[in-house]
């Protein structure tokens, strides 16, 4: 249902192309430089990357604030630099500072304006879509009040009425969709043939998890059972998934290009940590891996030597554990280089659910239902979970990571990853939910 919310997106980054490639073109013109394809690619991907790490493409912030003209601005200006040097590297002439400069002045203004007009049209003139949410409890009220929260949707909800009460509500509310729970155990035949029987009359009809799952990007692991499992396509539990084979090799190139460019990095900050605190560089810990086989994950080291003296313990805000070297690297995750060397040995990859602690992960088990499915596929260096949810400290936040977790698991693939890397490179730069 309800493909319409990524289809809106889809709108917002086709016009951003359109107008930075036609200004690109005007300005060319304007200047009387002839415009490559190379010019006309590079310089586009550079400045839709640049809007996509400062999070322009996120439909729930408001575009008429200054936060997010200041955001926009700040995201232009990334684009700049990153296409100067890409084209000097590359080779590719034509982006004359008279380009550039009117170039420049074209995103800025046509490109806020289009931005201005997009929210008025959805967000002010579209009506929001008419919906009979039918269930009760905590969850379908947390589903009732997120799709109220996100301005699309009008919601009618109600708990377990008969079929004929629940034509008056189609006709008096004029509903255009209904959301309900398929797999309870209180849906009755009759209330399947009505939802059925209303589908076939032209009103879109939807499971409530695959709604929640789409408006959050999560699966709600409390709430799904093995039913629901086995009827959903799980594309990371296909081992004749082509992209999970590609994937290997993707892992190899950016890991191997990862680790040369860091060197530099990585030789300064092990001399900072020698010098900040006793003990070695590196720190070696076991982690659990694919089908729950445990291996020696590689970090540089951001706690004192004798941190857990005692028993493990995840790490709290504020860990006194913590070196003074070893905050600053934590929080820009400069400490998890090392991995790169166990994506090249094929332990991890670079993305997927982050690798948990054998002694962790027993009592995770134990107590939070479908945990081991994460161990289906590589962990890697970054994931859903890590640029969508905080570091997980407690058996709660370990649940809300879970859920993104079972969401890439069951949509890996290129784009996904793709975008999980974008998204962490906004992560690195700002610095968000490490401890």
């Amino acid at each position: 249902m309800l493909g319409y919310i990524p289809k809106k997106k889809l709108l917002l980054f086709f016009g951003d192309v359109c107008i930075i490639a036609g200004g690109l073109l005007l300005a060319c013109h304007l200047c009387e430089v002839s415009v490559s394809h190379g010019l006309a690619i590079i310089t586009t991907l550079c400045y839709i990357t640049a809007m996509y790490i400062a999070d322009l493409y996120n439909l729930s912030y408001r575009f008429k604030t200054t936060l997010y003209l200041a955001r926009f601005v700040t995201a232009v200006c990334i684009g700049t630099g990153l296409t100067f040097p890409l084209l000097y590297m590359l080779r590719v002439k034509g982006y004359t500072s008279c380009v550039w400069l009117e170039h420049l002045v074209l995103i800025l203004t046509v490109g806020y304006l289009w931005r201005l007009v997009f929210e008025w049209i959805f967000r002010y003139k579209k009506k929001p879509m008419n919906v009979l949410l039918i269930g009760e409890g905590d969850f379908a009220n947390k589903l009732c009040e997120l799709m109220q929260t996100s301005g699309d949707y009008r919601v009618n909800i109600v708990g377990d009425p008969a079929t004929g009460s629940l034509d008056e509500w189609v006709q008096t509310a004029k509903i255009q969709a209904i959301v309900a729970d398929f797999t309870s155990d209180a849906m009755q035949s009759e209330l399947l043939k009505w939802l059925l029987k209303r589908k076939l009359d032209g009103i879109i009809v939807c499971d409530m998890y695959q709604l929640y799952e789409q408006l959050t990007g999560k699966i709600p692991v409390k709430h799904i059972n093995d039913v629901w499992l086995l009827r959903e396509p799980f594309l990371g539990l296909m081992r004749d998934n082509y992209y999970i084979k590609v994937k290997r090799i993707i892992d190899v190139i950016i890991a191997v290009i990862g680790l040369i460019l860091a060197m530099p990095v990585l030789a300064i900050v092990a001399l900072a940590i020698k010098l900040d605190s006793k003990g070695p560089v590196l720190y070696r810990q076991n982690r659990v891996g694919l089908n729950e086989k445990i291996f020696r994950l590689i970090k540089l080291r951001s706690m004192r030597q004798d941190a857990e003296s005692t028993a493990p313990k995840w790490a709290d805000k504020g860990d006194p554990r913590v070196t003074r070297v070893g905050r600053f690297i934590r929080k820009f995750r400069i400490d998890e280089i090392p991995q790169l060397w166990n994506v090249i040995r094929g332990d991890m990859s670079i993305v997927g659910p982050r690798p948990e602690r054998p002694e962790f992960v027993d009592q995770l088990k134990s107590c939070i239902p479908y945990y081991s499915l994460r161990h289906t596929v590589k962990p890697g260096m970054t994931g859903w979970a890590q640029v969508n949810y905080r570091y997980a400290a407690s058996i709660d936040e370990t649940v809300e990571k879970l859920q993104y977790d079972l969401f890439y698991i069951k949509h890996i693939s290129f784009m996904l990853d793709l975008r999980i890397m974008l998204k962490t490179i906004r992560v690195l730069i700002c610095g968000i939910g490490a401890r």
